[in-house]
């Protein structure tokens, strides 16, 4: 399990109440965290800030009706009632006031808190999903394959999908597909961008679209491999902005704000 995962998921079990803090603490220098107070700390900060928030909405939408009634019952005829009215309004906004200044600073340490974990591989976590050949979209084999390359995939055999590539003399999306996965898995990012650049190219000359989204979500996981955040960064903003993208739903609008952060 990724460390900041793990991290993420001890600190969830003490704001629950499931874990004692020193415990807690424990866990964390054990994970490499250096000032695990600080940590626990700025999580439940994050926490508070969400419960504080629906607080707040539920605040404002009482505030907007109070603020309704008065401006329906304002007489001049009924000057004590307006008086009074007026008196409430003001102890009430001074109130909401206060209320939302808690909540900005609540919030506040909520973003720093997300911003000093966040990284490459963070993001990388969240986003991963391992390729199963079992869900291949839309793939017509139209021609019998003279090799296993598919088996070895399914049997997680990288090094045998890669040699077995390597042996070909032509190849198609899929083989280039399958092969640039067994590369992102066995950490070679830079031959898999390689090869689904190329499905990109073969698919835009020739007006297909096998493997297209495949290939643009597992280059933007490539790069952030590699740490270059920058083009992680433009391929994730473009399949963030395109709703019918398979893998749309996967890169969150907050995905794109937090890498924004890294660039």
């Amino acid at each position: 399990m990724n460390n900041d995962v793990a991290i993420n998921e001890i600190l969830d079990d003490f704001t629950k109440g499931k874990i004692e803090y020193e415990h807690t603490s424990n866990l964390l220098i054990n994970l490499g965290v250096q000032n695990p107070n600080d940590a626990i700390a700025l999580h439940k900060a994050a926490v508070i800030a969400l419960q504080r928030n629906e607080l707040f909405s539920k605040v404002s939408k009482i505030h907007t009706s109070f603020i309704t009634d008065y401006n329906k019952n304002n007489d001049a005829s009924k000057i004590n009632v307006v008086s009074s009215s007026t008196g409430r309004l003001v102890t009430f906004s001074r109130w909401m006031m206060r209320a939302a200044a808690v909540l900005i600073v609540v919030a506040g340490g909520w973003f720093v808190y997300q911003y000093s974990i966040t990284n490459s591989d963070k993001l990388y976590s969240e986003m991963y999903q391992s390729y199963d050949v079992n869900t291949d979209r839309g793939t017509v084999v139209t021609s019998i394959n003279p090799h296993r390359m598919i088996d070895q995939y399914k049997q997680k055999d990288y090094s045998a999908v890669i040699a077995t590539f390597l042996s070909l003399p032509i190849s198609n999306n899929r083989e280039k597909f399958l092969t640039a996965m067994a590369y992102h898995e066995t950490s070679d990012y830079t031959k898999s961008i390689n090869l689904l650049k190329q499905i990109l190219d073969y698919n835009k000359q020739t007006s297909s679209n096998l493997y297209n989204d495949e290939a643009e979500f597992f280059i933007a996981l490539n790069y952030l491999k590699l740490k270059n955040n920058e083009e992680a960064l433009s391929w994730i903003k473009a399949i963030s902005s395109d709703k019918s993208h398979t893998y749309n739903e996967r890169v969150s609008k907050w995905v794109v704000t937090r890498l924004k952060w890294l660039k």
